[in-house]
């Protein structure tokens, strides 16, 4: 997978593997240096690899495929047993696709010229290596689409799907990618550039949702697909893809790099959730990796919830955002810069139900999620004397809703200790991190403390601390007209400056459902 890639025949990495003797290929040897009709010879790039080191090091750093300065390169990566049986157990072959009349055939070399095939071995005698690396280079002969199929013959007559790549050649007989690895990693590097730019959880291209999942191996963690709610949007899978580091030696250990690919299926708001848990005995959550998103465009696009809102594409929720949608609500606008981004309540259409929607964000701001925004309605006089932090955890096992005053730096410790960290985002713990930093004996000196936990049925009902006094915490409860199906489970920090001293007489007042609870 690399350079001067463009995404087409997405589904081409799953389809079923053809046996090679339904299409006539046979794979062949052939030198370094191949001479064409003109009896020019060809030297091939310097990144071809030409020994079992420098196959393993294009593995790890390119994947399957990689093209550049006009040629392709392929590696299969064969697992091998050391039997004779190996020799003749694993084979690459290169066909184009062909219009004859209404039917598309293959044809080997169609659109390609094979430049180079040899197989790559470990070349230690006292320490066998459990792989081998078959490598074939194609250069582009004339316009068209080819493939190239690697194929485990022990594996033909069986349902496993087999490695294809899909390929394009240009009129300028430039070669380009067009399956689902065009941009899906499958090496180690292309895993942790592609982690590096998108996170753990990002929608790519705005159609395909992914998941970059990491893990040791030789320990009983594993992720485990442990939510996969929907209300109407429909996302299917297509798969999970290996991107772990490969070693020349079976390793004890280790590193495991999985990437989990979804792609749009039917409109609708829809959530997919992954954790890094115990595979057997009793469960222990290392961590969690969720996407809440909603699907739109007869299922063209996926959308992150964190990105609604952004219609005119400029980065930020804005009145701006509110004009342009009224103005083609009324015809004045005839179109939407993100469309999708305009269906603010998920519900798969685009009405005045959004546009009160997207009001209501622009009123509330801390509907956006961030957890330092705190805007009421109506700010009191004591607004100067607290402020508050708005920390989403996971289930704390205790009895919500919860409220605690701490009155020391040993108490705030021993509320952390009492509930760890297991299955928290890298967020907030970070987020705890500072606050234990903060909340010294000093800090408590001159200021109060108090811890308030809640739970919600949805993640998209969000607080906002409008009032605080000695007596009463007062909290605003936003709850949308469509919600997410997912439990949010929130830790709110009041901090209270010397004029304020929280007792265990102290009230919490949630306005919305005028709950009480002291």
């Amino acid at each position: 997978m690399k350079t001067g890639k463009t995404l087409a025949f997405a589904t081409a990495v799953l389809t079923a593997f053809i046996p090679l003797s339904s299409a006539g290929i046979t794979a062949y040897d052939v030198p370094a240096v191949f001479a064409e009709e003109n009896g020019a010879a060809v030297k091939l790039p310097k990144w071809v690899p030409t020994d079992f080191k420098s196959a393993l090091e294009f593995r790890n750093r390119y994947g399957a495929t990689h093209i550049e300065d006009g040629y392709l390169c392929v590696l299969f990566t064969e697992r091998i047993t050391g039997t004779e049986e190996d020799e003749e157990r694993y084979s690459i072959a290169e066909s184009s696709f062909v219009e004859d009349g209404d039917k598309v055939t293959e044809e080997h070399g169609a659109v390609t010229t094979e430049l180079y095939h040899h197989t790559f071995k470990y070349e230690d005698p006292d320490m066998p290596s459990h792989i081998q690396f078959e490598t074939a280079v194609y250069k582009g002969t004339k316009a068209g689409e080819f493939c190239v199929r690697f194929c485990d013959k022990t594996l033909e007559l069986t349902n496993c799907v087999q490695p294809k790549y899909v390929f394009n050649v240009s009129d300028k007989l430039e070669i380009t990618e067009t399956d689902l690895h065009a941009w899906v990693p499958d090496c180690m590097t292309e895993f942790e550039n592609y982690k590096e730019k998108n996170g753990d959880v990002a929608v790519y291209d705005g159609r395909y949702l992914t998941f970059c999942m990491e893990s040791n191996a030789g320990t009983p963690y594993g992720w485990t697909d442990f939510g996969h709610n929907t209300d109407g949007g429909i996302l299917g899978n297509y798969g999970s893809f290996d991107c772990s580091p490969v070693s020349a030696v079976p390793l004890e250990g280790g590193r495991i790099n999985t990437i989990n690919v979804y792609f749009p299926e039917v409109d609708g708001p829809a959530t997919v959730s992954w954790k890094l848990a115990k595979t057997f005995g009793d469960e222990e959550v290392i961590k969690t990796l969720s996407a809440d998103c909603v699907i739109t465009d007869g299922a063209r696009k996926i959308i992150l919830n964190d990105t609604a809102g952004d219609i005119n594409l400029d980065g930020k929720t804005s009145i701006l955002d509110a004009v342009m949608l009224q103005n083609w609500l009324i015809g004045s606008e005839t179109s939407l810069k993100d469309a999708g981004a305009a269906d603010l309540n998920k519900d798969g259409r685009i009405n005045i139900l959004d546009l009160c929607r997207i009001k209501e964000l622009l009123l509330h701001p801390v509907l956006h999620g961030d957890p330092k925004i705190n805007t009421p309605e109506e700010p009191d006089s004591n607004a100067d004397h607290f402020s508050a932090e708005y920390i989403r955890t996971s289930d704390l096992d205790v009895t919500y809703p919860g409220h605690m005053i701490i009155k020391s730096q040993k108490e705030f410790e021993d509320f952390l200790n009492a509930h760890g960290t297991f299955g928290y985002s890298d967020n907030t713990k970070e987020l705890f991190a500072e606050a234990k930093k903060k909340y010294t004996d000093e800090w408590f000196a001159d200021n109060s403390l108090s811890i308030i936990l809640l739970e919600e049925s949805s993640g998209s009902v969000k607080h906002t601390v409008t009032n605080v006094t000695n007596d009463a915490v007062t909290i605003e409860r936003y709850s949308p007209l469509v919600g997410t199906a997912d439990m949010a489970y929130w830790c709110i920090l009041v901090e209270g400056d010397k004029t304020l001293k929280f007792t265990d007489n102290t009230k919490v007042v949630i306005n919305h459902k005028n709950e009480s609870i002291t």
